[in-house]
């Protein structure tokens, strides 16, 4: 019943109402010769507004089930995707060389050439430090990778290897500073 409610506040109710009037002046402008007649039209037209509204309200209630289905779907999804925890240890920073070591659960997804983030946690906060590519996955599972582009507010000496989380893929706001690094390289080497 609640559905029915919802319905009256949507556009489909305007597009029914709209039906509504127009069969109603049908009736009123179609002349009747006889009162049977009159009555014929009148229970045919009553009869096909009862059945778009009916159909109306269906399609309002189908809508509201499928909107209701999805989000238990991305629910499901993100409790999904918490589970799945990328874990990573620090094995070596080399800062000097702008390299880093570092081992993780989940090397079966991480390709040579591939853009990863670097964060150092302190007291609950996450800074980005830059955006790291993989160079190499040696054999013994640890994963060797070269600090491609460095926040510009980060001192890399000062960083530890103990606040350092590495999580995969880049924020919009790496891609554009890499980007941006670039262009500036390409502006000064012409």
């Amino acid at each position: 019943m609640n559905y029915f409610f919802k319905f009256f506040k949507s556009n489909e109710s305007v597009f029914a109402g709209g039906i509504s009037i127009l069969i109603c002046l049908v009736c009123w402008i179609l002349p009747a010769n006889t009162l049977i007649a009159f009555w014929h039209l009148v229970s045919i037209s009553s009869f096909l507004l009862l059945i778009i509204w009916y159909l109306l309200i269906q399609q309002y209630n189908t809508k509201i089930d499928y909107d209701k289905k999805n989000d238990d779907y991305e629910k499901k999804f993100n409790e999904q995707l918490k589970k799945l925890i990328f874990k990573t240890q620090i094995v070596n920073f080399e800062k000097d060389r702008r390299m880093i070591l570092f081992k993780t659960n989940i090397n079966n997804i991480i390709l040579t050439n591939m853009l990863i983030t670097m964060y150092e946690v302190r007291n609950g906060y996450e800074t980005r430090i830059g955006i790291l590519k993989i160079h190499h996955i040696q054999e013994n599972d640890i994963i060797q990778a070269d600090i491609i582009s460095l926040n510009n507010n980060i001192n890399i000496s000062s960083l530890h290897k103990e606040n350092i989380v590495i999580k995969l893929g880049i924020s919009n706001e790496s891609l554009n500073e890499l980007l941006n690094e670039l262009l500036n390289n390409r502006r000064y080497s012409q």
